[in-house]
């Protein structure tokens, strides 16, 4: 009977001390991986930028810097001398991301867990995407995306993701190259006046053409000087029959181009934007001259 009691009184107690026992409120969950190449090899010095996501969810993820889950921020990480990234996170969901690399490449992938640690970036593609974000407040003009467009590469085209939530308000975006010739020297060289009016969209910068039949005519343009031709008519500008085309552009200059962008004044939070610049590599990516004897 007396071992029954003190089993008992043994168990009672042990109950009130799981039960005082403080509740963590938060899981920590870690998430890291390393970029690296084709062959294997990582991504040297702080040049990866990753973009993390929730699945099926248009938004940004909070993520974590401290294992303690006190200190969080946004997209995107940036690697370490050695490639790698990592957050932590109140949740063991799979997240998406988006991963690119200052010269140009870039990797996405979807649901990835806990237990993935490498992402892959090849460096050797030919068809290419260079990827930057833009997160401005204020007005910024000619500012460096970071991203150099080497010698032989053919831009055919830019995608604008506007990651504005609603009610963040309205701004232009305008992309180019930094340079000092031509067409280059232009910060609408790519993108001219892009307006950012519609909340979370992908856009194409686009053409408005006004007019019907022979009297079609452009009215307002967002491309670039560089990916268009347009070859006016003659007579009157309602009258005038125009020539209007797409065209690629080749950079021609051995230096390669810096690409630049500029946000115009608008209302509220600031700009908040993925820019992808689609371009084939034909040549080695290196910017030289050539050999010499």
């Amino acid at each position: 009977m007396k071992t029954t009691i003190r089993s008992w009184v043994a168990g009672a107690l042990a109950m009130l001390l799981i039960a005082a026992l403080p509740v963590a409120a938060q899981a920590q969950q870690y998430f890291w991986w390393q970029v690296i190449d084709e062959r294997g090899e990582p991504y040297t010095g702080q040049n990866v930028q990753c973009s993390v996501f929730r699945p099926n969810v248009h938004a940004a993820i909070l993520l974590h810097t401290t294992s303690g889950l006190t200190a969080g921020g946004n997209s995107p990480l940036f690697s370490d001398s050695g490639g790698k990234l990592h957050f932590y996170s109140t949740s063991t969901d799979p997240v998406d991301v988006t991963c690119f690399y200052a010269n140009g490449g870039s990797a996405q992938i979807n649901k990835l867990d806990r237990f993935t640690h490498k992402v892959v970036i090849p460096r050797q593609a030919g068809v290419r995407v260079a990827r930057f974000a833009i997160n401005n407040v204020t007005t910024a003009t000619n500012q460096s995306s970071g991203i150099t467009i080497p010698s032989g590469a053919v831009v055919r085209d830019v995608i604008i993701q506007n990651l504005n939530p609603q009610g963040l308000g309205t701004y232009h975006v305008s992309v180019g190259f930094a340079g000092n010739h031509a067409v280059a020297a232009n910060v609408n060289a790519l993108v001219s006046a892009q307006a950012l009016s519609s909340p979370n969209e992908w856009l194409r910068p686009h053409v408005i053409m006004t007019g019907t039949g022979l009297n079609e005519r452009v009215d307002v343009s967002h491309r670039g000087l560089a990916l268009q031709r347009f070859i006016a008519g003659h007579g009157s500008a309602a009258g005038s029959v125009g020539l209007y085309a797409e065209v690629p552009y080749l950079v021609h200059v051995a230096s390669g181009l810096d690409v630049t962008y500029a946000v115009n004044p608008g209302t509220g939070a600031g700009a908040r934007v993925h820019v992808f610049i689609i371009w084939e590599n034909y040549h080695t990516g290196v910017n030289r001259l050539g050999l010499t004897n």
